[in-house]
């Protein structure tokens, strides 16, 4: 054999396995939503009861799709990140509640059981995985959040990505605020 059948049957070779991992689904087993935020305790932690005292509560809706239509009627499934963004300098933000809904407005996970500290600038970050349909189309997160009358306003929004074979596709949601109380 030659040295250029040599080099043939090493691209082939090289290509045809190049092509087989580029095909490789997400790994498929069956996660769930995750529970637990992703972020770092030393800026993201529980609050201690009567330590803080809030004056402002607001509700935010944040449209999010764990799957969405795709050509020829089929589905995509979606992964999805939420993410929570305290704006503000020098004031904390309270993250008191943080739900996933579905298409039909059935509540699937309730991510926090107790009201969380946000320290100012931090960012928390909530996942729901590829993997995870139940939300649908229509689904939704309402965050709950509390901070100083004199506080900056959250960025609250939702980044969804998805991919199958070697296509891919992201967008962005952002929150809207359906609630406002306080001052």
């Amino acid at each position: 054999m030659n040295i250029a059948n040599k080099v043939q049957k090493f691209l082939w070779g090289s290509l045809s396995i190049v092509m087989l991992t580029a095909c490789d689904d997400f790994n498929l087993k069956n996660e769930s939503v995750a529970k637990s935020p992703i972020v770092p305790k030393e800026f993201f932690h529980p609050v201690v009861e009567g330590s803080v005292v809030n004056t402002a509560i607001n509700t935010v809706y944040i449209p999010v799709y764990s799957e969405i239509l795709v050509s020829g009627g089929g589905k995509l499934n979606l992964a999805i990140t939420l993410s929570v963004r305290n704006t503000d300098f020098a004031q904390p933000l309270i993250v008191n509640k943080v739900s996933y809904y579905n298409s039909a407005g059935k509540l699937i996970e309730d991510y926090l059981e107790v009201p969380y500290h946000l320290n100012p600038m931090a960012s928390a970050h909530f996942f729901v995985a590829q993997t995870d349909a139940r939300g649908g189309l229509g689904a939704n997160f309402i965050v709950q959040w509390s901070a100083d009358k004199l506080a900056n306003e959250p960025v609250i929004e939702a980044v969804m990505a998805g991919s199958t074979g070697t296509q891919g596709t992201s967008f962005m949601s952002h929150g809207r605020t359906i609630v406002r109380k306080g001052n």
